[in-house]
């Protein structure tokens, strides 16, 4: 019963930070965008 929400939580957040990676990498001035959304200074 425990694995199964263990697993719905991974399939949600790994693309959460995918799409954050991706962001930043087509994004260099990211300096702006943290003040924005502290999310990414949290990973």
């Amino acid at each position: 019963m425990i694995e199964v929400p263990l697993i719905l939580i991974a399939y949600a957040v790994v693309p959460f930070i995918a799409i954050q990676l991706m962001v930043q990498v087509d994004r260099p001035h990211s300096n702006a965008d943290q003040n924005a959304f502290p999310q990414v200074e949290i990973l």
